[in-house]
């Protein structure tokens, strides 16, 4: 029992859901169970944080783009992050509501921006942080 207890506390570590946590306690006390029943879950966890692991990684690269195009000086407007979210057809900026109106479309989408050069030390930073995943081959 004791061992349930521990196994309960310690899967959701793991990543697995309560329903995951209880179809895994089913098969370890199932006499019919096989361990490769075990298995099956944990290789369907694995593709799911893989997906997960994915989906951030390209969001995480977005960002860092965007962010590297951004100066950081200036009014918000030129900033091309909050203009990220919105779509053309928006008739202004929430932040440019009171100062001005700027419309949407006014907006550095398009425009590049003059930034200093990035050292070769900066490029490699960068190059790291946008490298693929690594997926091994026994997960895909």
């Amino acid at each position: 029992m004791a061992w349930r207890l521990r196994f309960i506390r310690k899967a959701p570590r793991l990543g697995f859901s309560l329903e995951e946590i209880g179809e895994l306690l089913v098969f370890g006390s199932s006499p019919e169970s096989t361990a490769g029943d075990i298995l099956e879950i944990a290789e369907r966890k694995i593709a799911e944080q893989q997906a997960k692991i994915e989906d951030l990684a390209q969001l995480r690269a977005s960002l860092v783009h965007l962010a590297l195009d951004c100066t950081g000086e200036g009014p918000v407007a030129a900033c091309p992050i909050p203009n990220h979210f919105y779509d053309e057809g928006d008739a202004v900026l929430p932040s440019a509501k009171n100062a001005g109106a700027i419309p949407a479309a006014a907006s550095t989408r398009g425009i590049s921006v003059n930034r200093p050069s990035r050292t070769s030390k900066e490029d490699n930073a960068i190059n790291t942080i946008l490298k693929p995943v690594h997926r091994p081959a026994s997960i895909a």
